[in-house]
């Protein structure tokens, strides 16, 4: 013990206790410090270990520090002996500035580790939202080919589930679907830009369901968490929600009341009905114009059996939305509403029952006050909703706003960062911006996704117009020219570029019927036939076409049109007389 009080005691005469005190309060003050400041410079919480342990590593090489040396007004000395003659010579020698310099080399060594292992995580957040998620479609286990709209309905069913927690951005099931599944997860990762991945397995056997997930870090490659989620067939909709909390947990997400209030479901199904309904869903998701009739049909025949569920509606309500979302509408947002209004009576808190309500008032009744509200609401049920996220965005662009509209749509290709529509559509909001290089840009990436993207090509031919570079505009929209629809827009291009016969000859091609009043009203307008775009802006006004308002503020080439005192009457119809006045004005 003798010993041990005597090295205390020169510990203290030395000062070390002093000097390791003020070590751990200068480490601790560090790693608040460093805790504050990650998030803001943008590097992940994992680097707060690094810190950690370099500060642990200092400590001892602090200690021999003290040990040896005293920091004095006069520099650094070696601490005196107890037995120091009052004038002994404390300056620093040879040995002393090897073991600084020792002591030196082993902090800097640590440092250089912990400024790799900054580097490195820097790098694997890059490209990587960690808070991002894509769950990859899921494999149909069942032994039995026509039980794959069942593990598809699984799949949408998580992704929606998963979409309803505002904390995830997730990708959408259009842009999963179209992955190529033989490349490493790491480059799913990049070109999804999302740190974790989601990938599973669905097994049904009667009236029993098996789905095993498991969750992969992208940047490493890493399985980081699995389960097995096994229920009977009338509780699958509370799996779903299990699954999904699940998921949260692993990806470290802290769900609101409301969000745990939504995910966790426990009604129990009729099986039959279910199945038919994920049929139906299948078809809706899957296919055409055409195919998507044959899941609306399975939605009928349902009600008509006596199904009455929100769900079923939610579907029918949706599926007659998509039809109606077209130049050739058919009269289908009438039905959407009454769909949608009967499946908020069962269950409001499904985001489809309100997209549908906001595309009916925004495309069909045009009353835009109430599409925005129905909207937004669908937006905060479900944040990562691509479809109410795009219909918003040209909400906003109705009113001519690029400061709102733009963001919305720079969303739409994060939700769905491998359709080129998207893209396209993008694009044009940025033409109408004046933001004719971002457009350009846009495109590109387009036709790198789908080089024959109808939407992509329209939209560069109408920026290089409105650039003044007609015969690149020519030149490109020419490759549309005999698109079905889209490529009316080819005549408009080359009205605007002086060769009025050819456009002339496009449009006297044209069937005069209301199926074709869009390109009636744009091409003669382009021709500065003022007279004959408003006799068909009336027959689309009449005839109820659901881009009707946005010939009137959005549209390229009206402007001798929009000049005209009688456009001042269309707008006033709209309460769009603002917005028009702002155009003429600039």
């Amino acid at each position: 013990m003798g010993k041990l009080s005597e090295f205390l005691a020169e510990a203290r005469r030395r000062r070390v206790f002093r000097t390791a005190g003020l070590y751990v309060v200068g480490a601790w003050v560090l790693l608040q410090v460093a805790d504050l400041a990650l998030e803001s410079v943008g590097l992940p919480d994992s680097l707060l270990r690094f810190i950690w342990m370099a500060a642990f590593a200092g400590f001892p090489a602090a200690l021999i520090f003290g040990w040896y040396f005293d920091i004095t007004a006069d520099g650094i000395q070696r601490t005196p002996p107890a037995e120091a003659a009052p004038d002994q010579d404390l300056g620093m020698r040879v040995p002393d500035y090897i073991i600084v310099g020792a002591l030196a080399v082993v902090v800097a060594v640590f440092a250089a580790g912990l400024f790799d292992r900054a580097r490195q995580a820097e790098e694997l957040a890059g490209p990587y939202d960690p808070n991002g998620i894509a769950v990859l479609p899921l494999e149909n286990l069942s032994g039995d080919e026509d039980q794959e709209y069942f593990s598809a309905g699984m799949h949408d069913a998580l992704i929606t589930s998963l979409s309803k927690i505002d904390a995830l951005r997730v990708v959408s099931r259009l842009t999963t679907m179209q992955l190529d599944r033989t490349v490493p997860m790491t480059e799913i990762g990049r070109t999804l830009g999302v740190r974790n991945i989601v990938e599973g397995s669905v097994t049904r056997d009667g009236d029993r369901v098996r789905v095993i997930v498991q969750l992969i870090d992208a940047a490493t490659d890493a399985h980081i968490w699995a389960e097995n989620f096994e229920r009977e067939f009338t509780s699958v909709l509370g799996l779903q929600g299990d699954m999904a909390k699940a998921i949260a947990r692993a990806v470290n997400v802290q769900l609101s009341d409301d969000e745990e209030a939504q995910l966790s479901e426990t009604r129990e199904i009729d099986p039959k009905a279910y199945d038919r309904y994920l049929r139906g869903a299948y078809l809706l998701n899957h296919g055409s114009n055409r195919v998507r009739r044959r899941g609306i049909r399975i939605f009928e025949e349902l009600i008509e059996d006596g199904h009455e569920d929100a769900l079923i509606y939610a579907g029918l309500a949706f599926g007659y939305a998509l039809l109606g979302h077209s130049p050739y509408p058919e009269g289908m947002y009438p039905a959407s509403k009454l769909a949608a209004r009967r499946a908020l009576e069962l269950d409001d808190s499904i985001p489809e029952v309100h997209l549908a309500l906001g595309m009916h008032y925004m495309y069909y009744e045009w009353d835009f006050a109430e599409a925005e509200n129905s909207l937004r609401r669908a937006l905060e049920l479900n944040p990562n909703q691509t479809h109410a996220v795009y219909h918003y965005a040209w909400l906003e662009e109705l009113y001519q706003d690029s400061e709102k509209s733009l963001p919305p749509g720079d969303l739409t290709i994060e939700l769905e960062p491998l359709l080129a529509d998207l893209y396209g559509f993008l694009a044009e909001q940025y033409r109408n911006a004046g933001q004719y290089e971002r457009a350009v840009q846009l495109v590109e990436d387009a036709l790198e996704l789908d080089p024959s993207n109808t939407i992509s090509f329209m939209s560069l031919g109408l920026t290089y117009a409105e650039m003044g570079e007609y015969e690149r505009a020519v030149q490109t929209t020419s490759k549309i020219a005999n698109d079905a629809f889209w490529g009316y827009m080819h005549a408009v291009v080359l009205a605007r570029a002086g060769r009025t016969e050819e456009a002339r000859e496009i449009l006297d091609s044209i069937e005069k019927i209301p199926r074709n009043v869009l390109a009636l009203v744009s091409i003669n307008s382009a021709l500065g036939e003022v007279d004959e775009t408003f006799h068909w802006l009336e027959v689309a006004r009449d005839s109820k076409l659901p881009w009707y308002p946005w010939l009137i503020t959005w549209f390229p080439f009206m402007d001798e049109a929009r000049a005209d005192p009688r456009m001042k009457i269309l707008a006033e119809d709209l309460g769009l007389e603002d917005v028009l006045a702002q155009i003429l004005e600039t």
